[in-house]
């Protein structure tokens, strides 16, 4: 293909415990999301993603180094990105 493109992103699957509202301040958050594409994005590489946290009560954008990501590929061909965010 020629423009290869991505056609659609799942809803964000976060990583709690069971029965919990939310994450701990001292405990790293996580969620997931997959990735579908069209023929021709064969790679995660080719994939252009990215992470912005901003704290709601102050309105601004937050900078953390503890942030990271990975990827799997299901056999359906769509991608699994996986972020944490760390404490």
């Amino acid at each position: 293909m020629v423009h290869p493109t991505v056609t659609q992103v799942g809803r964000l699957i976060l990583d709690q415990k069971a029965g919990r509202d939310g994450f701990l301040t001292d405990e790293p958050a996580g969620f997931s999301a997959t990735v579908a594409c069209t023929p021709g994005v064969e790679h995660h590489e080719e994939v252009a993603c990215g992470l912005a946290i901003f704290d709601a009560d102050r309105g601004e954008r937050l900078r953390l180094d503890d942030c990271s990501y990975s990827v799997d590929r299901h056999p359906s061909g769509r991608f699994r990105f996986g972020f944490k965010i760390g404490s």
